[in-house]
């Protein structure tokens, strides 16, 4: 049997309602909802409409024979007093529980890897999004550090 592949790829205006809906399941898993994203799935569809938008703002979405798995949500950073390099900072990062362990996640932050080379961002930066230790441990095994 041949294990479908997971399809990652910019998300337009037409991903987005898909996206919100992943937004919504993230919620239902938090140990703190309330400071995650809305519970009005159009709200969140018209934040991510927002984030699309605005120059460096980043939506990914995971797809599984055309079904949203899973999405990252992301910042170009450009470079500042801060920074000297433009960075890439990963405000979200999730995948369905039952896609999970499936190559989502890894495509999705592969698929930042490339973005982060075609802006010249040496560094990528994420904190997970609150109560998500499945995906501390992830970020933690792939490299990431507190």
């Amino acid at each position: 049997m041949v294990r479908a592949s997971v399809d990652v790829r910019h998300a337009v205006a037409g991903d987005l309602l898909d996206v919100a809906g992943l937004c919504l399941t993230a919620r239902e898993e938090s140990s703190t909802p309330t400071q995650l994203c809305s519970p009005d799935v159009e709200r969140v569809r018209n934040q991510l409409g927002v984030l699309l938008s605005v120059p460096g703002g980043r939506v990914l979405v995971a797809r599984r024979d055309g079904v949203a798995v899973g999405f990252l949500l992301g910042r170009i950073v450009e470079a500042n007093i801060y920074h000297d390099d433009p960075v890439l900072y990963i405000e979200a990062l999730f995948v369905d529980q039952v896609f999970r362990r499936r190559g989502a996640g890894h495509a999705l932050l592969a698929a930042a890897a490339e973005i982060a080379l075609e802006v010249g961002a040496e560094e990528v930066y994420s904190v997970p999004l609150p109560g998500s230790r499945g995906v501390q441990r992830f970020l933690l095994r792939l490299g990431f550090a507190p």
